[in-house]
């Protein structure tokens, strides 16, 4: 619709400048807000569906898609702006989110890292927590109408045009509209029962994407042709991950995690990684290793606040190294003497006592303890143990420079996005 480009809204408020994208229901259009001197996405409906024999249920469509929207104000949901009608057609106005859709972030056996792959999904996630709340489903999750931020590591959902409202189990009848390879089978048959599983499914088969490069088998042939997993396609991906994936994309939604929270804890356990390396231990117990890796897993925030200061690092060496000292000691001493009584003189020195751990027909003198000098084995295992202490530090101390590098980057990122925000704002105000 070039035709459009260059044309003018609301008495010279909007003016288009380009399209920027078709579907099925409607047609988006970059245009300048002239009031407010922003950049915004106006969407209305395609060529097609103008010619509808029923325009006034398109126009109570759309305007239902404008109020959904209209409800939420979330740094991971494109904000809604404004809602009108002229010259017949519903025009729906909208932030513009500078930046890419996923799927053009992926190319051809390059796909995204574990890591960032899933820090997409969780922010949109996130997004769907709250729309679910308020009783909508989006239904048309894809890497498509995902956008990451231009400057940012932060992904906005867009496209509100197929969500409906629902309740948990509940038989609903919805448009059949869908994407093949990101629709679940329910989504198929315009009447079955609608829950939170059908965005579950969407989600994980974004992710499996974000991993893979490959666009899932679509459920309809399923029944007939197995899914491959993330993990055949991409050897080095975990299992974890790669079952957690396949557990959100199962075939029946009874199947699926019933929520977007309980899929997002089992991608959460799926990234934990636990060693059992017993060499440097708080004094309650705790790894110092299993606490930075769990540490590392989580958010920046909770790293930071779990972060192990270098003096409980070195304690912690200590005491290990003192630990061994002792029993190398201990190890390589000579045995305590022990006595019977009946060969003991009634008038021996009050340094002897019983010993708790030996028959009572003998006694420990104290008096004639000695602590022989250390063999060289007992001094091997010390220098051993010495060394392993300070691999262990050095290991800590990397790990802490890396973390530390990654909350700074990512503090310049939020420190940019909030002025990019202020900006706006600003020329609002």
């Amino acid at each position: 619709m070039t035709k459009m480009v260059g044309k003018s809204l609301q008495n010279g408020q909007y003016i288009l400048e380009g399209e920027l994208g078709q579907g099925g229901f409607g047609i988006t259009y970059k245009a300048t807000d002239t009031t407010r001197e922003l950049k915004v996405v106006i969407k209305t409906l395609n060529c097609r569906l103008q010619k509808h024999s029923n325009p006034s249920k398109l126009h109570f469509e759309f305007e239902n898609e404008a109020k959904r929207l209209s409800k939420f104000s979330h740094p991971n949901i494109v904000a809604y702006k404004d809602f009108f009608v002229e010259n017949g057609l519903p025009y729906i106005v909208m932030e513009y989110v500078q930046g890419v859709s996923l799927d053009r972030l992926i190319k051809d056996n390059q796909p995204l890292s574990e890591t960032t792959a899933i820090n997409y999904i969780r922010q949109i996630g996130e997004a769907l927590k709250v729309i679910h709340q308020n009783g909508l489903l989006h239904r048309d999750i894809k890497p498509q109408n995902i956008i990451l931020r231009q400057g940012t590591q932060q992904v906005v959902l867009i496209d509100f045009g197929i969500a409906r409202e629902f309740s948990q189990g509940v038989t609903k009848t919805h448009t059949n509209l869908i994407t093949n390879g990101y629709a679940p089978i329910e989504q198929y048959f315009p009447k079955a029962k609608r829950s939170a599983a059908i965005d579950v499914y969407g989600l994980a088969a974004t992710l499996y994407t974000l991993l893979t490069s490959e666009i899932p088998l679509a459920a309809t042939l399923r029944s007939h042709l197995p899914l491959t997993s993330p993990k055949e396609l991409v050897p080095q991906l975990s299992n974890r991950i790669s079952d957690a994936v396949m557990s959100g994309m199962a075939l029946e939604p009874e199947d699926r995690p019933s929520s977007v929270s309980e899929w997002l804890r089992q991608l959460e356990l799926s990234q934990r990684e636990f060693i059992t390396t017993p060499e440097l231990s708080l004094s309650d117990g705790t790894n110092i290793l299993d606490l930075t890796k769990q540490a590392k897993k989580k958010n920046q925030a909770a790293f930071v606040q779990t972060l192990i200061p270098p003096t409980r690092i070195l304690a912690g060496a200590i005491a290990l190294l003192g630990l061994g000292l002792a029993m190398a000691s201990t190890r390589f001493s000579t045995p305590t003497p022990q006595i019977p009584l009946s060969k003991i003189n009634k008038s021996s020195p009050p340094t002897t006592k019983l010993s708790k751990q030996q028959n009572p027909e003998t006694i420990e003198l104290s008096s004639e303890i000695k602590i022989q000098p250390i063999s060289k084995s007992a001094e091997k295992q010390i220098e051993t143990i010495r060394q392993r202490a300070q691999e262990q530090i050095e290991t800590i101390r990397e790990q802490a420079r890396e973390q530390i590098e990654t909350i700074r980057e990512q503090a310049r990122e939020q420190i940019e996005t909030i002025r990019e925000q202020a900006r706006e704002q600003i020329e609002t105000i």
